[in-house]
């Protein structure tokens, strides 16, 4: 006999795109199923989000390719910070 347990919760799984990529997912998880206007909520922070993120992601490849550019002689100093 299978086991049910007295709650149950509903996940959903809401991608944040940027120029047609997937960068990342929004995971919601609620003891009720969302209304119309919940989902929709979660898909524009979903929508408002990706930008700001995928902005945050180059940033973050920009400055580790800068700090550990090895045709600069020296080490920028924020390449030093890293490395110690």
């Amino acid at each position: 006999m299978p086991v049910v347990l007295a709650t149950t919760r509903t996940n959903g799984l809401h991608p944040t795109l940027v120029g047609g990529e997937v960068i990342g997912s929004i995971l919601t998880e609620h003891p009720q199923p969302l209304d119309d206007h919940e989902q929709r909520s979660i898909r524009e922070v979903a929508v408002q989000a990706a930008p700001v993120l995928g902005n945050l992601r180059n940033l973050a490849i920009a400055d580790m390719r800068a700090a550990t550019d090895g045709s600069r002689r020296p080490p920028t100093p924020r390449g030093l910070d890293l490395d110690l």
